[in-house]
Formats: structure tokens, sequence, C-alpha cells
């Protein structure tokens, strides 16, 4: 339609350290923008936001330090959550369209992060999740080949079959490693 002009679209990046947030946000603008690897040591230390048009939509990114970052003490690590939020609201005050929960795929939770989504849950809102929360599983390379994901998802129990329900089953199952265009879209 000529003159049409899609709605931006601004995305919250979510986790732990070490969750593959930096990277997701690198495959979601097709672009290496943000500073990622494998280290268990938080790359990320303030809030980096990247915008860029992906398929005809502008994209915006925003991608924090890492929830329960682990070269922080319990409360500096609480203090910094709370400055990256507020930094990512301050800049973005038209809000967000979701808030991507990302958890890598394979690992059990732990106290520390269901306390960091609950602490998230109390800064925020309550249904912060509910409404605008997508749990987004990432090494998903690594998901058994032949298994149904749906089904799989169907299957599990404890915090995260919680976190499915809290997100109102929005889920997904995240490559970073593919280099098929399709899966990647």
């Amino acid at each position: 339609i000529k003159g049409f002009s899609p709605v931006p679209i601004d995305l919250l990046l979510i986790g732990k350290t070490g969750s593959g947030k930096s990277a997701l946000g690198n495959s979601i603008l097709n672009r290496k923008v943000f500073e990622s690897n494998c280290s268990m040591s938080s790359v990320t230390k303030t809030v980096q936001k990247e915008t860029r048009e992906v398929n005809g939509r502008i994209i915006t990114v925003f991608d924090g330090p890492g929830v329960g970052d682990t070269d922080l003490g319990d409360e500096q690590a609480q203090n910094l959550v709370i400055e990256a939020l507020s930094s990512a609201v301050a800049e973005n005050p038209r809000g967000f369209h979701a808030f991507l929960i990302v958890v890598r795929y394979g690992l059990r939770f732990t106290l520390k992060e269901k306390e960091t989504i609950e602490f998230l849950k109390l800064i925020l809102d309550k249904n912060v999740f509910r409404k605008f929360g997508i749990l987004v599983l990432t090494s998903g390379d690594h998901f058994e080949k032949g298994t149904d994901f749906q089904e799989w998802v169907l299957l599990q129990s404890g915090y995260l079959a919680y976190l499915v329900k809290e997100c109102k089953n929005r889920i997904i199952l995240f490559d970073n490693k593919t280099q098929d265009k399709e899966v990647k879209e």
C-alpha cells in the first residue's frame, strides 16, 4: 500500500548472563551490533539500543546487562537491573511491544533466576509477562532432532511450565547458529 508505514516494533531482552541475549538481538536485527561471547561473565554492562529495518519493519532491540550478573553481589546486581530497566523505559517512552525472556535451552532454572523473574514482575507489573512476555529458548541447535517442539513444551513441568503459562504459551525455540534463511525468519 502506497504511503503505508508499518508500526515500529520495540523489544526488550531480559535474561541471565550467558543466556544468549546479545546473540539473539544480533539475529533479530540480522547484523552483529551487540557484543556477545560464550563467557559466563556479562559482556553488556549498560543498556544498548539498536534499530534496523528488517523485512520492511523498523525493529528496535534493547539489550541490557544479564540479570543475576555473575560479576556482582546480589544488591549490586539488583541495582544494575533497576538502573537498566529505568534507562530502557526512559529511552523508549512509547513502551515495549514485547519483553523477551531469554533462557538457554537445556539448563535448569536456579532459585536465583526464579527470584529474578519475580523481582522483575514486582518492579514492572505483576502481569507484564502475561501481557507482553515471550519466552525464548536459545541454543535451539541442541534441541533433539525429530522431536516436536510443541509436544515437548506440553510435557514440561516445574518453573519452565510456569513461565510458559505466565507468557500465555508464547514460546520460541531459537537457533542462533543456523545459516538457513527460512529458519532465521
